[in-house]
């Protein structure tokens, strides 16, 4: 997939985000307010998992409980087809990280130290590039 996303791959994430599970269930049915504007909301701390989760975690914890196979995260023809159109059932929305609890402060600094750790051959940090 080339960056960013054309429209031909964004109507491919469509049509798997429209394509009904085995069982007849959608992704728009597992996900918070049908998978609208939530993109700006991950990742999140799970308190019940103990966790931060990530937007790819939340479609495949809704693959594997709808009877599917999860796709794998660096799978560009699943997983970023898929997570390519959902962005766009976001736009518009700003990043909304909620940081309520004691261990949601613990994940959220651990977080914030590795995105601005330099590292590699190049001596990057994530924040080089995504600020």
């Amino acid at each position: 997939m080339e960056f960013p996303p054309y429209d031909s791959e964004i109507d491919k994430g469509r049509k798997m985000w429209e394509t009904p599970f085995k069982n007849g269930k959608t992704y728009a049915g597992c996900l918070p307010n049908g998978g609208q504007h939530i993109a700006g909301n991950y990742p999140r701390f799970d308190e019940a998992k103990g966790k931060v989760v990530t937007l790819h975690d939340a479609i495949n914890d809704c693959r594997t409980a709808n009877g599917e196979e999860a796709f794998k995260v660096n799978d560009m023809k699943t997983m970023g087809l898929l997570t390519a159109y959902m962005r766009t059932l976001s736009d518009g929305m700003m990043m909304n990280i909620k940081v309520e609890t004691p261990k949601a402060m613990a994940a959220y600094e651990d977080g914030k130290k590795t995105f601005f750790s330099r590292k590699g051959q190049l001596n990057f940090a994530c924040a080089s590039c995504h600020v």
